[in-house]
């Protein structure tokens, strides 16, 4: 293990801690919104509080689990390969999510602009909440499946 994959290694712990933190926060927003609609008040803030802070949560979660390898595949061929061919599969599908992240990472920035001219009427936070969540998972799912790949390549060599 090098420097860069215990840096690596804290920045996925942060993305997750963030996550669970942001989970909480939906928890506590959502039994709100239940409760001010049984109790007769207004919660239309506790709404885009949960809203906002699940897209924060999607998108930290999903990009920690890609640290963890935790990306999609099919198993039926992965399990049966082993050695060279199983290291060249998994390269593929890292080049396949490196490749899908760098377009969701380019046209979720061009989309910024335009979202951040619509706002939540409760907070009056802008849509650019929501695509800048899209934004950071693109760039730190990036980010993890690079490095786990430079991890595969340096440990087959």
């Amino acid at each position: 293990m090098t420097a860069a994959d215990g840096w690596v290694g804290r920045v996925a712990d942060a993305a997750r801690f963030v996550a669970g933190i942001l989970l909480v926060v939906v928890t506590v927003a959502l039994l709100l919104v239940i409760a001010g609609r049984y109790a007769g008040f207004g919660t239309a803030w506790a709404d885009e509080v949960a809203r906002v802070s699940f897209m924060w949560c999607v998108g930290l979660g999903g990009a920690s689990g890609a640290h963890r390898g935790l990306n999609f595949a099919v198993p039926l061929i992965g399990t049966r390969l082993r050695g060279a061919g199983r290291r060249a599969l998994d390269s593929a599908l890292s080049l396949v999510v490196v490749a899908m992240c760098a377009l969701l990472l380019w046209s979720t920035t061009q989309s910024l602009p335009v979202a951040a001219l619509a706002r939540m009427p409760a907070l009056g936070l802008t849509g650019a909440w929501f695509h800048s969540a899209v934004t950071t998972f693109a760039a730190l799912t990036l980010f993890f499946t690079l490095a786990r790949l430079a991890q595969s390549w340096r440990a087959a060599h």
